[in-house]
Order: structure tokens, then C-alpha cells, then sequence
């Protein structure tokens, strides 16, 4: 398994994309490159990485080359680019991003886009999750409906009502296919792939990202720092900071097939849990 990051190195005033192909515990850098932190990966191993702006690069090898592409869209008078934040694969090999401008989507690997926002009223788009059974759910930065789905790839979107002034920083599905939106200061949970959600956990803070392990567990990171887990359906959270030095920032979770959860730090690193959670 390869493992890949973006990391800040301060004494050079550069980032750099990382490879892990040892279970982390030695990396290399591919390319330097200034990221947003968000990678996807496709069926077929394919890597896409948000770099400055509207910009995507792409390897098909693994790593060993790259090539980028501006995700633009065309007006009446020019074509610009958006501020892309998010970005997702889904089993055909169609690449999803979430930007200022709504979502675009790409059928050919990232060489073209087509932008998508019909039916989405706040186009902030924050993050992006690909169900299990297809359907598409985009978390907004929103004064109104923060949270869309979509069920024919993008192509059309409808607003979820009851989840407003809202910024969905996390989409998250367990083994049920339920799905997590880690807001401010709520977590919401659906159970009809988007339709209909209901608040879980309510705390001070922003839930900026959550995972769920195969026993619907739920993990999640707090805005004002830490990592917390809950199996109780969010009535109780539990402390999971032992072992992390720096808890002001996490830019990024990650569950692998293992069991062992990933940790990506703003500027302190990456961190890897001891034990397996299985």
C-alpha cells in the first residue's frame, strides 16, 4: 500500500507531495508542489492532487510522473478558474471537485471538466462524499441549505432543508450507509443517502473531520484541537489524544483497510495510531 501526503517545509519555504510505500514509516518526495491537502485516488490507481488555486495534477504511474490541469469554466465573455477545496473519484473513474464555483466533474481522467451546480442555490462547495449505492453529497458553506445530493453524477442537485447556516466541513458513510456532515458545531446523520438529516452531537466547536470504522464507531477532530471518538451513537465522546503532541490543527483523517488511523497535522507532522482499531 502507498500512502501519499503534502507537507510544509518550513527551512526551505516549499511543500512537497510524500510516498510512503513502507506503512509510513519512511517517505520520499515526488514533487514539489504548493497543495490544498486534498489527494483522491481512482479505480485504477490513479492520483489526483488540488494544488494552488484551480489547479489538479495527476499520475497514472504511481508517482513517478505528473502532469497538471486548470479546471476552468467558460462565461459569456472568458473562461476562469475557481478555488477548489475538495476533491473525490467515484467507481467509473469520474473525478468530482468541490469549489467556489460549485461542483466540476471530469470523464476522462482530468483532461477536461464540466461544472455542475443546477439546483444548488450556494455554490461554496466544502466537501464532497461519493456514496456506496452512487449518490453524490456536497457540503456547502451556506447562509441557507448547506448540504445537496445528487443522484445521476452531478448532473442535477437537490437541497437538503433542514441543515442551514452551516459550513460541512466532513462527509463521512459507515457499513450501514448512513451518512455524517461534520458542521459547525453540529454533527448530522442520515439515513435516506441525504434526503432527511437530524442532528447527532452538538458541542463548541466545528467537527472538521470524521471517519467511521466498520463498527460505525465515529471518530472526529475538533476545530479548537484534539481527536475524539464516540460509539454511542454521539451521546458521549472520548479522548483520543495520547501520543499527539500538537493539537491546534488537523487538516486530515484517515481510516486505512487495516485499521489504523492517519493523522494530518497543519504543520506538525503526520501521525499514525499505534493499535488497529479493529
Amino acid at each position: 500500500m502507498s500512502l501519499f501526503k503534502a507537507a510544509n517545509q518550513k527551512k526551505r519555504q516549499n511543500l512537497y507531495i510524500y510516498r510512503s510505500t513502507d506503512n509510513g514509516k519512511s517517505w520520499n518526495i515526488l514533487i514539489s508542489a504548493v497543495t490544498q491537502g486534498s489527494i483522491a485516488l481512482g479505480p485504477k490507481d490513479e492520483i489526483y492532487i488540488l494544488t494552488s488555486f484551480s489547479t489538479i495534477v495527476f499520475s497514472f504511474d504511481y508517482g513517478a510522473t505528473w502532469k497538471s490541469k486548470e479546471i476552468t469554466y467558460k462565461t459569456e465573455t472568458t473562461e476562469i478558474g475557481t478555488f477548489a477545496r475538495c476533491i473525490t473519484t467515484d467507481n467509473d473513474g469520474k473525478i468530482y471537485v468541490g469549489s467556489e464555483a460549485g461542483v466540476s466533474r471530469s470523464d476522462d481522467r482530468g483532461n477536461s471538466w464540466k461544472k455542475l451546480d443546477k439546483g444548488m442555490f450556494i455554490k461554496n462547495i466544502w466537501s464532497l462524499l461519493v456514496c456506496s449505492t452512487g449518490e453524490i453529497i456536497a457540503g456547502a458553506n451556506s447562509s441557507l441549505n448547506a448540504i445537496y445530493t445528487s443522484t445521476d453524477k452531478g448532473e442535477n442537485w437537490v437541497e437538503n432543508e433542514n441543515v442551514t447556516h452551516q459550513i460541512i466541513y466532513s462527509l463521512a458513510e459507515d457499513s450501514f450507509g448512513n451518512i455524517y456532515a461534520g458542521g459547525d458545531y453540529n454533527l448530522y446523520s442520515s439515513t435516506d443517502k441525504g434526503r432527511t438529516w437530524k442532528t447527532l452531537s452538538t458541542i463548541n466547536s466545528s467537527f472538521t473531520n470524521v471517519v467511521v470504522d466498520k463498527k460505525n464507531k465515529i471518530y472526529s477532530t475538533f476545530a479548537n484541537g484534539g481527536m475524539f471518538s464516540s460509539n454511542d451513537s454521539c451521546a458521549n465522546w472520548e479522548e483520543k489524544n495520547n501520543g499527539l503532541e500538537k493539537l491546534s490543527v488537523f487538516r486530515c483523517l484517515l481510516l486505512d483497510k487495516n485499521g489504523y488511523i492517519w493523522a494530518g497535522t497543519n504543520g506538525f507532522g503526520i501521525y499514525k495510531s499505534k493499535a488497529s482499531v479493529y
